[in-house]
């Protein structure tokens, strides 16, 4: 797949119940890593219209923490024209960004370990 890897197998639709018949909207996430931000520019916006079409949240991939509990690498965000150009495109699209993973988990297990650490970070 040449934009975005999707945590869920498959982009549903429509809606499910829960145990006591109440109905749940179906969420769908999309992971997308700096790497692939080109892909937030203005010539690729038919590309990204095309991404959020199914879904209901984009993660941005990654922040770091530092063993103090602050953000390192902040510049792994898309920059500000990307996130609005984003927004613009994907109005529905609930934007996030994950923390860690693929060896940017450094800090992680000190800050996690600490209460005031965590109570801080949070």
């Amino acid at each position: 797949l040449w934009l975005i890897a999707f945590v869920s197998s498959t982009v549903l639709a429509g809606a499910t119940s829960d145990a006591q018949g109440n109905s749940r909207a179906l969420k769908s996430f999309g992971y997308l890593p700096e790497w692939r931000y080109r892909f937030l520019d203005e010539d690729h916006a038919d590309r990204l219209a095309v991404m959020c079409e199914g879904l209901t949240h984009l993660i941005f991939f990654s922040l770091e923490m530092d063993a103090q509990g602050g953000l390192v690498a902040l510049d792994r965000l898309p920059d500000s024209e990307r996130l609005a150009r984003t927004r613009r495109v994907c109005p529905d699209v609930k934007l996030l960004v994950c923390f860690g993973g693929n060896g940017r988990s450094g800090g992680f297990p000190a800050v996690v370990q600490s209460e005031t650490l965590r109570a801080s970070f949070l």
